[in-house]
């Protein structure tokens, strides 16, 4: 039950904390209204996109799938730093032209993956409420009349599996909220890495968050299918590294602007 609990705990913070941070931040910086919202759409365009590119080159190429673990990382790595920060670079070009300063880089970082952690947490919410409906019942065949008897012995798996999820270690009821957290604070780090280009009038802080991307998504990949402990500490280690990126970044702003 604890494990329920935090998990329904995360998603109402993962629900609502990306709207409440961005309404505090646009009053207080002046942001543009609609901007949150309108990275987060963005981002899931750009999401849409690359999974079905995905989706169709794994089914022309299903051998990708057996190669070693490794190798699959630092391709699927890659492709998701391409097709993320390059589709992050054209909104910023090309729609987003609002958006050159500082504060203004904090801001779209947390609507590129805000809304998409909002959505995330309101299906957590969600689940939690099925999965423990789901486990209560006791009678299934009675529940699904219409189903054979091959489906309620599968029904019958899932719900042993959901009680036995239910049991497990309570604090991985929070590892969704870190995990997004962390994936904020990546997206902000490289928007504003982006950002530099407008700044400076180079591409290579493009290709930089492309390749910081791709090394975040193979990094994340691979501890994955490891296990769930090592991804978690992957999910921190690179909240961390980002975290520090901004700081850095924050001082090549301030001679920047202040220059201006």
């Amino acid at each position: 039950m604890g494990f329920l609990i935090l998990s329904c705990f995360s998603g109402l913070v993962m629900a609502a904390a990306p709207f409440w941070v961005a309404r505090a931040l646009r009053q207080r910086w002046k942001m543009p209204k609609g901007l949150f919202f309108k990275a987060g759409l963005a981002l899931l365009i750009i999401e849409v996109i690359h999974l079905a590119a995905i989706g169709n080159a794994t089914s022309l190429w299903p051998q990708v799938l057996e190669w070693p673990l490794y190798l699959q990382a630092m391709v699927f790595g890659a492709v998701t730093g391409l097709f993320t920060e390059l589709g992050r670079f054209l909104v910023l070009d090309r729609m987003m032209k609002c958006v050159r300063t500082f504060k203004e880089g904090i801001y779209f970082g947390l609507g590129w993956s805000g809304v998409s952690t909002a959505l995330i947490g309101l299906i957590m919410v969600l689940g939690v409420i099925g999965m423990m409906a789901f486990t209560a019942t006791e009678d299934l065949a009675s529940r699904f009349p219409e189903a054979s008897k091959t489906d309620i012995e599968q029904l019958q798996t899932f719900q042993k599996q959901a009680a036995d999820l239910m049991q497990g270690n309570p604090i991985f009821g929070l590892a969704p909220l870190l995990e997004r957290a962390s994936v904020t604070i990546v997206d902000i780090a490289l928007t504003l890495l982006i950002l530099l280009v407008f700044q400076r009038g180079s591409t290579k802080y493009v290709w930089a968050a492309a390749g910081l991307r791709s090394v975040f998504a193979g990094l994340l990949i691979y501890t994955a299918s490891l296990s769930n402990i090592l991804a978690e500490v992957a999910f921190l280690v690179c909240g961390l590294a980002a975290f520090f990126l901004i700081r850095q970044i924050k001082n090549s702003y301030s001679a920047v602007e202040g220059r201006g």
